[in-house]
This record gives C-alpha cells, sequence and structure tokens, in this order.
C-alpha cells in the first residue's frame, strides 16, 4: 500500500461530509455521530488505496480525485472495472462485514477521501437504531448507484463495434 497523509481537521471534517452523499441521507446531528471515526486523508496518483484480497477497516468517501477499481482476472491481468469520483463511496464492504477486498483500489489522480472507521459505525448503529437506519439506506442508494454505473460500463463494453470505414 502507498503513503496515505492524514490532512485531518477535526472542525472540518463535519463541513467535509456534510458536502457529500452522506449529507444527502443523514442530519447534522447523525453526521456528528461519524466525526470522531472519520479522518481526512490524501493519497498520491500510483498508489494503492487497499488491494485484492486485503483486510480493510475502512469506509472511504471520495472527496476529490479519481480512484480506479481493478480486479485481477485470468489470463487477461490487471483490469479496470470501474472509475470512481468526488462523491463515491469507497469500500462499502467493510461495513457488510465481508472480510477480504474483492478488488483492489488504485489512485489515479491525487485524492483526498474521508477514511471512516467501519467498526466504529457499526457499534453506533447498534447502539443507536435510528442512525443505522439512515446509515443503511445511504449505503443502499450508494450501491444502487454503483449497479447502475456498473450496468451503464458493462452496456458500453459490450456495444458492438462500430465498422470501420474504408
Amino acid at each position: 500500500m502507498g503513503t496515505m497523509t492524514n490532512i485531518s481537521q477535526p472542525q472540518t471534517i463535519a463541513h467535509q461530509l456534510a458536502g457529500t452523499v452522506i449529507g444527502k441521507y443523514l442530519s447534522e446531528d447523525q453526521i456528528q455521530k461519524i466525526v470522531d471515526a472519520a479522518q481526512i486523508i490524501q493519497i498520491d496518483a500510483g498508489q494503492f488505496l487497499f488491494r485484492e484480497g486485503q483486510a480493510n477497516p475502512y469506509l472511504y468517501v471520495m472527496l476529490e480525485g479519481q480512484v480506479d477499481l481493478v480486479m485481477q482476472v485470468r489470463n487477461r491481468g490487471s483490469q479496470r472495472i470501474l472509475s470512481l469520483g468526488q462523491g463515491d463511496l469507497v469500500a462499502w464492504s467493510a461495513l457488510l462485514g465481508s472480510g477480504a477486498m474483492t478488488c483492489s483500489a488504485l489512485c489515479v489522480r491525487p485524492a483526498r477521501l474521508a477514511a471512516i472507521d467501519a467498526r466504529m459505525i457499526l457499534d453506533r448503529m447498534e447502539k443507536d437504531h435510528e442512525f443505522g437506519y439512515h446509515f443503511m439506506r445511504l449505503l443502499s442508494m450508494a450501491l444502487a448507484h454503483r449497479l447502475t454505473a456498473t450496468r451503464l460500463q458493462l452496456l458500453d463494453l459490450f456495444a458492438p463495434a462500430a465498422p470501420l470505414s474504408l
């Protein structure tokens, strides 16, 4: 894994999160329940946020930059499956307790992300079911968005090639 730089400023984390998909689905009070579980990090282009097969304890919210999700495919090597940018959630499987990451996240352009400790969020969801409901609703909407993006990419991937004009 590459070098990640923690650039957290506690007074601005809530503001940073409120300007993302998190602010769309969570109230200010609910965002405050995330602040101490979050830190703002930077990662350089060419570095991996995490690698396929690794355990990862964080849910990331893209604040700026670009991260590509990459999978190892037999007989084809590394294949980019999706590009993520501002507002996208990365590594949401950390909240689902699914263990090892199913792909790698390669930083393509320098990125700034909110890294949220999944274990702390899961504990808060257990203790505060209303918060848990709203957080899972947020996660469900992000998953629906990801499925749509994946479908569109597959349509493009399998679209018939345009005939060559000679």
